[in-house]
């Protein structure tokens, strides 16, 4: 019998949950591709058909819950019409209220998948762009509603709040404090920075400053250090 692309998905997402569980119950090392296929009650073949490796299930969960905070934002009444320090606060703190049911597996995944220096940049690829689509989509509906162009330095600048994001995630894994205000507080602080730094295209600025001092200075001053004819 024919399976079906809503029965493979209901498959896949089953595949993935079952990792979160066992996962943060056993720890990664712990966890083996048989025992997540018998939990989502899957052949051991099945699972493989899926995912290579448990590497890619950790992939597969950010990338899922990056999807569902670009369907949740998309809900919000108003949010367009936010400052962009308050969307990109909606934007981070609604992603960590959905982590906050699978802590410990994201701790644990986190790490493997996203802060480890072993972790390639093209295997977090996917997941980092769905999220980094996101955040262009709310940064280029701001641009047009102030009317300023997009500037070229914008995927850099990307790149660079996507770093941001991992560090609070970072800051979120080991805040005790109570119903994690010290992350609220931080996000609260530094999304006021990063929409003055966008807004005004800081970045941009320093590269336009760059290149001027490097054009009009630097040559000149190379040849300052040239040999002169005897």
């Amino acid at each position: 019998m024919k399976v079906s692309q809503e029965q493979k998905e209901a498959t896949r997402l089953k595949l993935i949950s079952s990792a979160v569980e066992i996962i943060s119950q056993k720890g990664f090392r712990a966890t083996t591709m048989k025992a997540i296929a018998q939990k989502a009650e899957v052949g051991i073949a099945t699972i493989y058909n899926y995912f290579p490796n448990k590497d890619k299930i950790l992939y597969a969960y950010f990338e899922e819950k990056y999807i569902a905070l670009a369907q949740e934002i998309e809900q919000i009444e108003g949010f367009d019409d936010f400052e962009l320090n308050e969307q990109i606060q909606t934007l981070i703190e609604t992603l960590l209220e959905n982590f906050l049911e699978d802590r410990e597996f994201v701790e644990e995944a986190a790490y493997l998948a996203i802060f480890s220096p072993f972790t390639s940049f093209n295997e977090s690829k996917n997941s980092r762009d769905i999220f980094l689509d996101i955040s262009k989509e709310i940064w280029n509906k701001q641009l047009e509603k102030s009317g300023n162009p997009i500037p070229i330095t914008q995927d850099w600048m990307l790149l660079m709040f996507w770093e941001y994001y991992l560090g609070i995630v970072a800051y979120w894994l080991k805040d005790e404090s109570p119903n994690f205000n010290h992350t609220t507080q931080l996000i609260d602080k530094t999304s006021e920075i990063i929409k003055i730094t966008l807004e005004n295209d800081f970045m941009g600025k320093f590269m336009d400053l760059g290149t001027f001092l490097y054009r009009t200075h630097f040559h000149s001053y190379l040849a300052n250090f040239q040999p002169k004819d005897k």
